[in-house]
């Protein structure tokens, strides 16, 4: 056990093989790039993701070094490695945790209050980047991240290196870490660059296996009524599990890798429609460790196939099967992948049968009394045939709400939003330099705070017409086509897109809120025409979800009403949508109407239907 932690044992956890496997890669090599999992909530990702920092191999660090510096690279602000540089001795690799709610200063470093105020000179208090250095950085529901912070992760996960300015502190120190995150998919999604970052992904659901959840609840219960006892009954197993990744990781430079399977990595890379060349890299050095951790010598075909689908699983932009073998090799060769035979860490108490059908069934437990989880990984669990839903932020993501947004600038406290106590946090360096000769206490006018603005991601919601008028003279096609560019200029532009439709008798959400034109794509294909025109009904429904989704996730909402215009509108009718839409833009909804009528006969609907709302007419043929 690494110091006073006492997390759940890695290999106490049942099955879990997909996820376990990803992070074993991740502690064998760090170039494999990081695991991100993905599944509902309540599945214990975060659990899993302690249990695996108790298994990384120990950091050398200078006796007496408090920030814990490479000995090979010091931090710039150590004053201990300085001055009095001492033996070098051996700790555990350290595993940060960003909390959601974590403000930029808090992340990259900030000014040492208590140095300045008890000695007046200034010091740079390291952040969890720092911290993090030379272990695991793990982010929880980190598609619920501000941009800001997603920022600053992606620079100090490319370069390796964390940047300051801010404070009177210009400099950069080293930051490499392990990437682990976990998120909801219905909470949120996670912006392409960062998910990008993640290495390897891997998708996890809940079981109905009454067995395995007896199981779950049985460890839960032995753990929390003598953690000592049980960790020291899992020891063993433990050490075992720690011998053999210091095992592999120092037989991983001996791996080979063939030209030939690497050729084959490149064609199934190819295959899949992975954009850049960090899914080649990346499924190359997962398979090097893969092979590392089998005790192979050279990497075999099995050993690439059996980590594709991590690789891929958030990087394929089309369905692919895996090329043939580029040879056949002899048997016994071929590595064994997870699920069969001669590797197995399902650890199960004697007596517990489990069966299991493929990866798809494959049982696993956690060390919580809720749910197991089963990871599902390759074509079937694409990103875009995952299920969505309409709930958006919540939980943590609004108990954070309140340290949302970027700093903007300074005021002084008294100019500071209500209600107060203060809203905004104390900008020191500021409320100091008004405070003549550090006078304590220090004066209420003299306090600066730091201003703040929360980030307004544009969302386009597109209000479509599918009713039959729509279906003829191509219109419908023509829409459809009209609202994908749409979605993909404002893609450029950082903005989401949400699709709702009207026909028939009421109103559907076609599609919440997302950053991914192709989930767009897949679900304007998929929407019929026919029917009534139900306007009424759908601007309703317009009206509830965007006040939803502007509540869940801060969004700047604009309202784009795609329709020919070919319905009736009673004197009472036309009444309520022009109070509706009067409504609409006080509560900041830009409001556009897109006359999609085109030929030569024309009624003019939209235009008035635009006049009526209040709003912006712009036509098809524009």
């Amino acid at each position: 056990m690494n110091g006073t932690r006492r997390e759940f044992p890695f290999v106490a956890v049942v099955g879990q093989e997909d996820l376990k496997l990803a992070l074993r890669l991740n502690a064998i090599s760090a170039a494999v790039g990081g695991v991100l999992a993905e599944g509902e909530r309540g599945n214990a990702k975060t659990t899993t993701a302690r249990a695996f920092a108790e298994l990384l191999a120990p950091v050398p660090v200078r006796a007496g070094c408090r920030h814990g510096c490479d000995p090979e690279q010091p931090y710039p602000y150590c004053r201990s490695c300085a001055e009095d540089p001492g033996e070098i001795v051996w700790r555990p690799a350290p595993m940060v945790e960003l909390p959601l709610g974590a403000a930029e200063d808090r992340v990259s470093g900030h000014l040492r209050l208590e140095t300045v105020l008890a000695e007046g000179r200034r010091e740079f208090q390291p952040g969890l980047l720092a911290e993090a250095h030379r272990g695991v950085l793990y982010v929880d529901e980190v598609n619920l991240l501000e941009d800001h912070l997603v920022d600053v992760l992606l620079d100090a996960a490319a370069s390796g290196w964390a940047r300051v300015e801010r404070d009177g502190f210009s400099f950069q120190y080293p930051s490499r870490f392990v990437l682990v995150g976990s998120m909801n998919p219905e909470e949120g999604e996670l912006r392409p660059q960062l998910l990008d970052r993640f290495g390897l992904m891997v998708r996890v659901a809940t079981p109905l296996d009454p067995t395995v959840r007896a199981e779950i609840v049985t460890r839960r219960l032995a753990f929390h009524r003598d953690p000592d006892g049980f960790l020291l009954g899992w020891a063993e197993q433990e050490e075992r599990e720690r011998r053999r990744l210091a095992e592999a990781r120092e037989r991983l430079a001996e791996v080979e890798l063939s030209a030939d399977l690497l050729a084959y990595i490149v064609e199934l890379t190819l295959r899949a429609g992975a954009e850049g060349l960090r899914a080649d890299i990346v499924m190359a050095e997962a398979a090097r460790a893969y092979a590392a951790w089998q005790g192979a010598a050279a990497v075999t075909y099995d050993h690439v196939l059996a980590v594709a689908p991590m690789v891929l699983a958030h990087r394929a932009k089309k369905s692919y099967d895996p090329p043939p073998p580029p040879s056949p090799g002899p048997a016994g060769d071929r590595g064994t992948t997870p699920g069969q035979s001669g590797d197995t860490d399902l650890n199960l108490k004697p007596g517990l049968e489990v069966e299991s059908s493929g990866p798809e069934d494959r049982v696993t437990a956690v060390d919580t009394g809720i749910p197991p989880i089963c990871l599902r990984t390759g074509n079937a669990a694409h990103p875009a045939a995952l299920p969505r839903t309409d709930r958006g932020q919540r939980g943590r993501a609004a108990a954070a709400a309140i340290r949302r947004g970027r700093t903007v600038g300074t005021v002084p406290w008294e100019k500071s939003p209500a209600p107060r106590p203060l809203r905004w946090p104390i900008d020191w360096p500021a409320t100091l330099a008004r405070t003549p000769r550090r006078l304590l206490p220090i004066a209420l006018d003299a306090v600066m705070v730091s201003r703040r603005v929360l980030p307004q991601r544009p969302l386009r919601v597109f209000l479509l017409d599918a009713s039959a008028s729509m279906a003829g003279h191509r219109r419908m096609s023509r829409t459809k086509g009209l609202v994908l560019a749409m979605a993909r200029e404002g893609y450029r532009k950082r903005a989401h897109t949400a699709v709702l439709a009207f026909r028939r008798d009421q109103g559907s959400v076609v599609l919440s809120p997302t950053g991914k034109t192709d989930l767009v794509a897949r679900a304007l294909e998929a929407l019929p025409a026919g029917g009534n025109t139900p306007l009424w009904e759908g601007l309703e429904l317009a009206g509830r979800a965007i006040r939803r989704w502007t509540r869940q996730a801060g969004y700047r909402p604009h309202l784009l009403i795609v329709t020919d215009g070919r319905v009736r509108l009673t004197a009472e009718v036309a009444a309520a949508t022009a109070d509706w839409g009067r409504r609409m833009r006080l509560s900041g909804t830009a409001i556009t109407v897109v006359d999609a009528e085109w030929g030569l006969v024309r009624v003019a609907g939209a235009r008035r239907l635009a006049d009526i709302l209040g709003a912006d007419w712009i036509s098809h043929d524009a």
